[in-house]
């Protein structure tokens, strides 16, 4: 009987380290899976963002060629610039602008109230008419009170390859990276930051983040961790790592975990952060 009792209780203590064991590794491979899909998704999420980012640059280029003919200003312009603005739902405006950096056409009309404005100099784009053209992207500004956009800009050379003026589109960033993942992350109860390297979120799936400072906002300096994670993101162009933070729509605060990667598009670059609750 003795032995019997004895034989039970190792058995019972074997099963239990088992079931410990197993339960063990079926964690560390749905941890594993998590991570594995993580990086697919957020791999798919830069994919998408950037196809959307090149649509528009090359857009702005095709257009840019055609106003060698036509000059920057009256009807023929206004087509081109209706059909650039047209070509991308993420593009608010689509304007020229004469040697002087002032605005001297714009579509949609909607926008033309803006014309006359000076946009200030171009200091950014390089004017050699030799070779392709290649447009370049400011950080984001405010378009308007209630808006903020990414500028996109391209010169303009008549026949005789001489700079006439510029072209240039307005977007909104955060419209067109919400598409973007929307496709990536489906129903997954993953989240995704975009963030420039100033530390701006551009885009948050969190609608209170976004347009903060994660750097500047007094309401992140208590969250030490995701602020020490927030400067090696913009310090590193991909990786991993681990921080505190409110859920979604949530005041409880958790563990969650990250992997960013980086956007580069007309020499901007915005990292792209797929983050998830840990359980």
């Amino acid at each position: 009987m003795i032995l019997i009792t004895v034989t039970l209780v190792a058995s019972i203590t074997i099963n239990a380290y088992f079931l410990t064991q197993y339960a063990y590794l079926n964690i560390a491979k749905s941890d594993a899976e998590v991570k594995v899909d993580m990086i697919a998704t957020l791999t798919d999420a830069q994919a998408n963002i950037s196809k959307e980012l090149e649509r528009i640059g090359e857009s702005l280029v095709y257009a840019s060629e055609q106003f060698a003919t036509v000059g920057i200003v009256g009807n023929q312009a206004d087509k081109i610039l209706s059909a650039l603005a047209a070509n991308s739902s993420f593009i608010i405006n689509a304007a020229t602008e004469d040697l002087n950096n002032t605005i001297v056409a714009v579509q949609p009309t909607t926008w033309r109230y803006i014309i006359g404005r000076n946009v200030g100099e171009q200091t950014h784009l390089n004017p050699n008419p030799v070779g392709e053209i290649t447009p370049v992207m400011t950080p984001v500004v405010p378009v308007q009170s209630d808006m903020m956009g990414n500028i996109l800009t391209a010169p303009l050379f008549n026949l005789d390859k001489e700079l006439i003026g510029y072209i240039s589109v307005i977007f909104d960033p955060s419209t067109l990276i919400q598409f973007s993942v929307e496709q990536a992350i489906g129903d997954k109860s993953y989240e995704l930051v975009a963030m420039q390297l100033d530390g701006l979120m551009v885009y948050d799936s969190d609608p209170i983040q976004q347009w903060r400072n994660m750097f500047t906002d007094p309401s992140y300096s208590t969250y030490t961790s995701l602020l020490d994670l927030g400067h090696k993101i913009v310090e590193t162009p991909s990786g991993y790592g681990t921080y505190s933070f409110n859920l979604v729509g949530s005041s409880e605060v958790a563990q969650k975990e990250c992997y960013w990667t980086t956007i580069s598009a007309y020499g901007e670059e915005w990292r792209l952060a797929l983050n998830h609750a840990q359980t």
